[in-house]
């Protein structure tokens, strides 16, 4: 099957969806994905980001499947991917990015020796280094906020949501 064809498929999941779900949440997860490819009932989407791509998967991809299936006529699934995946090279640990021990299996990075320096390199999802711990400059308007993230991130989903 063509792109034309997985678009014109997306696009009728995409006005099935809008009619279910709220405007924020359609606005915000499903309109900006777009298709990719659409062959051997396989949907191939794309995500704008990490972020959104992961979401997408754990929270819309069997519903995704079940709406597609349906306009299809025939069992289809839904493969996403992020449209620019962040990459950090092999050589950054998690402790130099502020981390501390509460990094996620994912989110773990090799330590550095001669071999790993000039690698491949790792894909850590959803990260800005510009954004870490390490970097936030704590000031007398900004100690709240900054314990406030630091207990969500030490405990997540433990003390708040």
């Amino acid at each position: 099957m063509s792109v034309a064809k997985g678009n014109e498929l997306w696009s009728k999941v995409q006005q099935a969806l809008q009619q279910n779900l709220s405007k924020p949440t359609f606005e915000t997860w499903i309109r900006p994905a777009r298709c990719s490819s659409f062959e051997n009932g396989e949907l191939n989407l794309i995500a704008p980001n990490n972020f959104s791509c992961d979401w997408l998967r754990k929270n819309y991809a069997k519903t995704i499947e079940q709406v597609a299936t349906e306009l299809y006529s025939e069992p289809v699934t839904v493969k996403i991917a992020a449209e620019n995946p962040i990459e950090i090279p092999n050589k950054i640990g998690a402790a130099s990015l502020g981390l501390g021990s509460s990094v996620s299996p994912v989110a773990e990075l090799s330590p550095p020796n001669s071999s790993t320096l000039q690698g491949p390199k790792k894909i850590l999802p959803g990260l800005n280094l510009r954004y870490v711990f390490n970097r936030f400059v704590v000031g007398p308007n900004s100690r709240m906020a900054h314990a406030a993230a630091l207990a969500v991130a030490e405990a997540p989903g433990r003390e708040f949501n």
